[in-house]
């Protein structure tokens, strides 16, 4: 079953991959490689994703993820991670989603979604915003983090998604920012487990507050 709590414009940014080089180091790349995530939504749930194979992202080789979250395909072309899906929609040409120089990049292209297309932009930038203590057992260095922020707009619609790429990890955490009916709208999802993560190490999800007066 699919979750819709991520909002199918960023549902797997949540992996990052590709045949083209780049920043493998901050996502590990093999087939069958499988990642579960906590969905901070409404209802909470888990997700699954895996990749699963080969896939084109415009003219470079990269990857097919499957998973609870939707399909996306996405590859690096030197330090820059690119998707040309995500959560099943389509980006022509492919989506930058991060860029390990640090440079801020504008794009303008096309989205695709259900068979319907609309006219796009996206700016994407580096960011510094701590990553959440659902990663404490991860024990990371300040230097084993890439923290990146994507703004896409589509009919005036503005989703801002912040995405922390953890060294021999993958996305351990990632947050979707959009406006509903006038109010931010918040959803996420954290890493419960992946590739790489030692023997008996186990991320697991806070327990929420106790209401006062329980």
């Amino acid at each position: 079953m699919k979750h819709q709590g991520i909002p199918a414009l960023a549902a797997v940014a949540i992996l990052a991959a590709g045949c083209g080089g780049g920043g493998q180091e901050f996502m590990p790349l093999e087939p069958g490689l499988t990642w579960i995530y906590h969905v901070s939504a409404d209802p909470p749930a888990a997700a699954k994703v895996q990749i699963k194979g080969a896939a084109r992202v415009g003219m470079t080789d990269g990857v097919q993820i499957t998973g609870d979250l939707g399909d996306s395909r996405m590859a690096w072309r030197g330090p820059l991670l690119r998707a040309s899906m995500l959560g099943g929609t389509l980006y022509d040409p492919p989506l930058p989603v991060l860029d390990l120089r640090g440079e801020d990049l504008i794009w303008e292209g096309i989205v695709i979604h259900e068979g319907v297309s609309w006219p796009a932009t996206a700016r994407l930038t580096t960011c510094d915003d701590p990553v959440g203590p659902a990663a404490d057992p991860l024990k990371l260095r300040d230097e084993d983090l890439r923290c990146s922020r994507w703004e896409v707009t589509v009919k005036e619609r503005t989703r801002t998604v912040t995405t922390h790429f953890a060294r021999g990890f993958g996305i351990v955490q990632q947050t979707v920012t959009e406006d509903v009916e006038g109010s931010p709208k918040q959803t996420g999802i954290h890493l419960i487990t992946g590739p790489n993560l030692e023997a008996g190490t186990k991320v697991e999800t806070p327990e929420p507050p106790t209401p006062a007066g329980s």
